[in-house]
Parts: structure tokens; sequence; C-alpha cells
């Protein structure tokens, strides 16, 4: 029997040790492998958010600092400015998807912070129904690369609605999800479309826990302009997008014990127990 202890940290910044057990699914079998291998690292800062986060002040202020540094290094020449709009994300998106992993380890690490700050800002900026911290995610950045492999093939069978206490796999490419796509104004490019948009794919050691209840719909404009790339979608992936899709998640492991789950901050660690 395979068990797991999360610790996480309280809105009170009271530490507390909860038991899992793992799911009997092939997925969470071959996730708990990776994090046989993991778990004695620290996770990454930037793939680790907590409840308490940036303001948009905050968040300005940091990209600012970050964008200073990139345009130093390597002369990306990108406005400095004291606030940055959706227009100013999407391009820096574009930027950081399409060239971060052509530098060394000192500027990925300044692209992975802009990275996590890009979206961020567009959360706080967006639809309030969709900008609430329903899920803590956690991970270990680029030290999961060996370790992360490719789906043989897509894992929308094993998806379930979150439910506030479990640990799943959501959806964690590097680029944008359909409805983020449509969401943050991104053009009306079908070649610029399949570049950014993938579904889930990559199977990452990367975890979420769901700390609220999520039941989202997609507004009925979405369908509209998804309607012009669904069968190209289709054809490449065979697969639709729905909201489970976009808010769901493979269950990996469920919770032995009851907790207050709106009151978790942040992922301080887990740790597997073999029996």
């Amino acid at each position: 029997m395979n068990n797991l202890n999360l610790t996480v940290l309280d809105n009170n910044f009271v530490i507390h040790e909860i038991p899992y057990q793992l799911k009997d699914n092939d997925i969470a079998k071959r996730w708990y492998k990776k994090i046989l291998h993991l778990h004695r690292l620290p996770f990454s800062n930037h793939y680790n958010n907590s409840v308490s986060g940036l303001s948009i002040l905050e968040t300005n202020h940091l990209l600012r600092e970050n964008l200073s540094k990139l345009n130093n290094l390597i002369d990306l020449n990108f406005p400095l400015k004291e606030s940055y709009d959706q227009n100013d994300c999407n391009i820096l998106h574009d930027i950081t998807v399409s060239t971060q992993y052509s530098f060394d380890f000192e500027i990925r690490e300044i692209f992975h912070k802009m990275h996590r700050l890009i979206h961020n800002l567009e959360l706080k900026k967006q639809n309030p129904k969709y900008n609430k911290i329903s899920t803590l995610y956690a991970g270990w950045g680029e030290k999961e690369g060996p370790l992360t492999s490719k789906f043989n093939s897509l894992p929308y069978e094993f998806y379930k609605e979150s439910v506030p206490g479990v640990i799943n796999l959501k959806w964690s490419e590097f680029g944008k999800t359909p409805w983020e796509y449509w969401r943050d104004g991104e053009k009306d490019d079908i070649d610029y479309f399949l570049k950014t948009c993938i579904p889930h794919i990559t199977f990452r050691a990367q975890f979420n826990l769901i700390i609220k209840h999520q039941t989202f719909t997609f507004d009925q404009n979405f369908y509209t302009w998804f309607s012009k790339y669904k069968d190209i979608w289709y054809k490449k992936y065979h697969c639709n997008w729905t909201p489970l899709h976009q808010w769901g998640g493979v269950v990996l492991a469920v919770p032995n014990k009851l907790f207050d789950w709106a009151n978790i901050n942040k992922i301080l660690s887990i740790q597997p127990i073999k029996e």
C-alpha cells in the first residue's frame, strides 16, 4: 500500500501534516515513482504558489525588474512600464515560450520568474469569478526534467471534477489552453493558435491540491469563438475542449482525514511512505 504525507502551511502560518492514500490508477502509480525520486529536493519557487500571493502593484514591480535584467543581458529591448496590460502579457508570453530554452540557466531562471508573473498578472486582471485561488500547485521546475515524459494517449478519460482535499494532475503545458487563449484575447490566427495551445500531453511530477470547490462553465462567447478552431484542433489532437478539460484533473491521491482545506495557504513538502 502506498501512502503520502503532505505538509502544508495554513493561513495562520501553522504547519500541518496530512496523510494521503494513493489512488489505484496507472497514472497515479507512475506519478508516485516520480515523487520517490524528487521528494527530498525543495520545490521550485517559480512553481509553488500560495493564497497570500502578490498584489497587482507588486507583480508589476517584479515584472519590470525582470524585464530590466533581460534588456541588459540579452538586449530584449522591451519597454519598462509602471503597469503592464493584457497585450503586453501576450507578447511577453510568446517571447518566453518561444525563446526561453535557447539560453543558459541564469537567463532561464529569469524567464521562469517572468512566466509566473505574467500568468499571475493575467489572473488578477481577469473576471473575479476565475481569479480566486482554488488550486495550489507544487513542482520542482527544471529538476523534474529527467523524469518528465509524454502520455502515450491523452489522459482525459481519467479526468474528474476538482474536489477540495484531492491531489490531482492538471494541465501544465508550456503554453495556454484554448480557453486561456480566448480569455486573454490572443490574436485571431490559426497557426499561432496551434503553436500556443496544446492539450495535456506532458506528464510532469508537478501536482495540485484543490482547496475550494470548482464548478465553472464556459461563456457562450467561448464556444462561438472556438467553433473556428475546433475542427483543426480535433484533427490534430482527437479531443474537444470542455470545462472538465480546463478545470478538472487526474485524481492522484485522496486524504485520509478531514481538514479545513480552504484554510491552506501553501504546500511545503510531500513525503512518500512505502509500507
